[in-house]
């Protein structure tokens, strides 16, 4: 598809679907006239559709301007077309075009603004992007688009990471954590990767296989487990796997507001609660508000200190993190793509990921613009912040909003 380059286009035009294609860009005059009308009010014409993104945002959020909601909608035109188009991509969908999956992505579209912080670091188009994608995900599971895997076969799909992150998200310790993973890596080596790819339904292993996992667990703990413990049954291997299922299945599909903690203070907004007029508020309201502008700067600093810190590693770390953001490959891929072991790649994107982390809480503390506590200590809220800001900038630094062919 043809992106659109100008402001005014930017934020007053709409996609044109053609027999489940991209057409072009339909203008809305109203909206055309409103964009037209704040660039006159401004000298500087440099700036960003990022700056207007969160001036329609702020207009939105306080029930300012009632076209606010219309030109949010027209900025987000890319970011939910590409939602869309992975699914229709990606998957033989029986009941939705891509004109559908576009039409969904957007159906909560004022939940998602309402969940938006713009002092996470992050532009408004990147966290649409994910926005979309949840809220297609859950709708093409309600309509059972997306078939539910069985739970032996929803565990020979997970990744790695998502399998460990799942159970870290029930508050397991790491001790159980690591044996339960090595656990599922026995399962997948002697049962899984034998099925069909196509099933939904995988069984559960036989009472034979059940005690070949275990036995190979029982010798694999000794050389894999940073405490191995004593040996255990097929009883108690099949029920590690079985409690592992639930807390996997709300891992992977959790509430649309998960993406982001609601703003504090904030309900849920509908259309009819804008104003009548179509009196614009100065826009001096917006361009010489401090902490806006404070704001604004603070992202561009965040987002060049994280990807001059990307470029400070090894070409190793960084064709790493290409191959699992960029490329989207699984760990077991990569791991074969390096000849590596998967436990090993598990712990390699942790170690990348540690190391990114830690140098930007570094950052924020040396950084006179972020505020920490009054000591100027991270405190585990704004650890687990920095973690959030980190991983939606490698998704959107690896992955843009607009691929790079389309």
């Amino acid at each position: 598809m043809r992106s659109r380059q100008s402001i005014p286009d930017i934020f007053s035009t709409y996609i044109d679907f053609d027999s489940d294609r991209f057409k072009g860009w339909l203008q809305d005059p109203r909206l055309n006239r409103s964009i037209n009308g704040c660039l006159a009010e401004v000298s500087d014409s440099q700036l960003s559709k990022h700056f207007w993104a969160l001036y329609w945002h702020q207009h939105w959020h306080q029930k300012t301007h009632r076209l606010a909601l219309m030109h949010l909608g027209a900025h987000l035109q890319e970011a939910g077309y590409w939602a869309a188009y992975k699914f229709t991509s990606r998957f033989k969908l029986r009941q939705f075009s891509l004109a559908d999956c576009f039409q969904i992505a957007f159906i909560k579209l004022e939940k998602g603004l309402d969940s938006f912080q713009p002092d996470r670091g992050t532009t408004l188009e990147s966290f649409a992007k994910l926005f979309f994608t949840s809220t297609v995900t859950n709708e093409l599971r309600r309509a059972q688009e997306l078939e539910p895997c069985s739970d032996w076969l929803l565990l020979r799909k997970i990744s790695s990471r998502k399998f460990v992150e799942a159970l870290q998200t029930v508050g397991l310790d790491n001790e159980s954590i690591e044996q339960r993973r090595l656990a599922w890596m026995c399962f997948k080596r002697l049962y899984a990767q034998h099925k069909e790819e196509s099933t939904q339904k995988l069984p559960p292993p036989n009472r034979a296989t059940w005690n070949a996992i275990t036995d190979l667990y029982n010798q694999e703990r000794l050389n894999h487990l940073t405490s191995p413990g004593p040996t255990v049954t097929a009883e108690q291997l099949a029920k590690w796997l079985t409690e592992c299922i639930g807390p996997i299945r709300t891992y992977l599909k959790p509430p649309i507001a998960s993406l982001n903690a609601l703003i504090p203070g904030s309900e849920t907004s509908e259309l009819q609660d804008y104003l009548a007029t179509e009196d614009l508020a100065p826009m001096e309201y917006l361009l010489n508000e401090q902490a806006a502008t404070s704001r604004h700067e603070q992202q561009r600093h965040l987002r060049q200190f994280l990807a001059k810190s990307l470029s400070s590693l090894d070409a190793s770390e960084r064709s790493l993190l290409q191959l699992y953001y960029k490329d989207h490959l699984t760990q077991q891929q990569i791991a074969k793509t390096l000849d590596i072991k998967q436990y090993a790649v598990s712990r390699k994107l942790a170690r990348l990921r540690q190391k990114l982390l830690d140098r930007l809480i570094d950052w924020c503390q040396e950084t006179e613009d972020v505020e920490w506590t009054p000591d100027n200590e991270p405190t585990p809220h704004n650890i687990e912040q920095a973690a959030a800001i980190l991983e939606l900038w490698l998704q959107e630094y690896f992955d843009p909003i607009e691929p790079e062919t389309a």
